[in-house]
């Protein structure tokens, strides 16, 4: 749950063009990959 909340925080900032980090983004995909798998 605190994933999927992550992941949609992440995409909407994205959306929003928001200056983030794009390693932090891959590293919280990572980790949200690695909580499924």
């Amino acid at each position: 749950m605190a994933a999927a909340y992550a992941l949609d925080k992440s995409i909407q900032a994205y959306w929003a063009h928001t200056t983030i980090d794009a390693s932090l983004i891959w590293k919280m995909l990572w980790i949200i990959v690695g909580s499924i798998a």
